[in-house]
């Protein structure tokens, strides 16, 4: 694949349909009609994974989802200085 094609694709991925893009704010606790700092994404994180962390008696199912939609909403840079340990 070219570097061309590489960068678009890389592109594609990084934009969230509107709806998509909702869902996981909403899922942070946060209101989609805004935009937010990765700093602020961050914080929302956090705050949700206290109420529903495995560890506190929630669901793990739960709380993989909120992890996956926080790293979504991450920039590409962050995301990548993001360590994920399982």
């Amino acid at each position: 694949m070219t570097d061309r094609a590489t960068k678009s694709r890389n592109r594609m991925q990084d934009q969230k349909e509107p709806i998509e893009r909702a869902l996981m704010l909403i899922a942070l606790g946060l209101d989609p009609r805004f935009t937010y700092t990765n700093h602020e994404l961050q914080r929302a994180w956090r705050r949700r994974m206290a109420q529903i962390h495995p560890d506190t008696s929630g669901n793990g199912v739960t709380a993989a989802a909120i992890n996956a939609a926080y790293l979504a909403l991450l920039g590409p840079i962050d995301r990548e200085l993001v360590e994920v340990r399982l």
